[in-house]
C-alpha cells in the first residue's frame, strides 16, 4: 500500500499506474489487472467482462430452435393467463390475445411468425367450428355459444360445450377459416378478426379507422329477442370479437401438436 504523500515524494523515479480502491488510499495495479477494463466496487469487489467462445453455425442453430421453443411456451403462458382474466370478467384482455395470437401464426415480409421460426407451419390445430361456410350463407357464428335461462339469454365463448366436434386442420386452414357471416357483406375468419384487435385495435397499435366487418363485430354481430311475440325483450350481442378471441386462445391451448411442439 502508498499513501498519497508517498506517491508524491516518489514522482519521477519509477513509473506505476494507480487505481483507487479506498478512500484516501491508492494501491498498484498489476500487470494481468491491467490487461482489461474493470469496474471496482470497494476493496473485495470488481467487475470483469466476460469472455465467450464463438458458436458454431450447428451450434447457433440449435440455441436459435431452444430459444425459439422457450419463446412459445412464455407465449402460451400468456394465452393461459390472459384467458383466465377474460374469465373472471376482464373481457377486454382478449386484445391480448389477439397479439399473442399474431406472433404465434402471422408472417409478413417483414417479420416471421414463431410457428415459421420453428419450421412448424404444417402441424394441425384444433378448430371448433364447422367446415368451410358456403358462399350462400348469410348468417353463421362459429365460436360462440347461447344459452337460455330463466327468461333471458347469454351469448358466450363455447370453449368445450360446443354442439360441433372439434376437428384438426391445418395452420393456414385454421387462419382463414370462416368463423363469422352476418349478411352478404361480413364475412370475419380467424385472420381479420386477429389482425385488427393487434394491429389496430389496441394490441400492439392503434389505428384511426377498423375495417367495417370488425366494427360490425364490435357493435354487435346479432340481436337476440326473447319472450313471445307481443311482450319479447330485445337484447344486442356486443363484443363478438371478444368472444371469438377467447374461443380462440381455448383451440391453441388445447391443440395436441402445439403442446407437444413447446415440450
Amino acid at each position: 500500500m502508498f499513501a498519497k504523500e508517498d506517491i508524491i515524494d516518489g514522482l519521477g523515479k519509477e513509473e506505476r499506474s494507480y487505481d483507487c480502491r479506498v478512500s484516501g488510499l491508492l494501491e498498484p495495479r498489476h500487470g494481468a489487472d491491467c490487461q482489461e477494463p474493470t469496474l471496482c466496487f470497494g476493496p473485495w469487489q470488481r467487475l470483469m467482462p466476460s469472455v465467450r467462445r464463438l458458436q458454431t453455425n450447428a451450434e447457433t442453430d440449435m440455441s436459435e430452435q431452444t430459444r425459439f421453443k422457450e419463446q412459445l411456451r412464455r407465449q402460451l403462458g400468456f394465452l393461459e393467463r390472459s384467458s383466465t382474466s377474460y374469465d373472471m370478467g376482464y373481457e377486454d384482455e382478449a386484445i391480448r390475445i389477439a397479439t399473442t395470437i399474431r406472433v404465434l401464426i402471422h408472417d409478413t415480409k417483414n417479420s416471421t411468425s414463431l410457428l415459421s421460426h420453428l419450421n412448424s407451419r404444417t402441424i394441425k390445430l384444433l378448430t371448433t367450428c364447422l367446415g368451410a361456410v358456403e358462399e350462400n350463407v348469410v348468417a353463421y357464428d362459429g365460436l360462440t355459444i347461447t344459452n337460455f335461462s330463466g327468461g333471458s339469454g347469454e351469448v358466450k365463448p363455447k370453449l368445450g360445450n360446443g354442439l360441433v366436434t372439434p376437428a384438426q386442420v391445418s395452420v393456414e386452414e385454421w387462419w382463414n377459416q370462416v368463423v363469422f357471416v352476418a349478411g352478404k357483406a361480413c364475412r370475419l375468419t380467424r385472420r381479420d378478426i386477429v389482425l385488427n384487435a393487434a394491429n389496430k385495435d389496441g394490441g400492439a397499435h392503434v389505428d384511426s379507422a377498423l375495417t367495417p366487418e370488425y366494427e360490425h363485430a364490435v357493435a354487435g354481430l346479432w340481436t337476440m329477442f326473447i319472450g313471445g311475440e307481443e311482450h319479447s325483450t330485445k337484447i344486442e350481442i356486443t363484443g363478438s370479437h371478444f368472444m371469438a378471441l377467447r374461443q380462440m386462445a381455448y383451440e391453441l391451448l388445447n391443440s395436441p401438436n402445439l403442446a407437444s411442439l413447446a415440450a
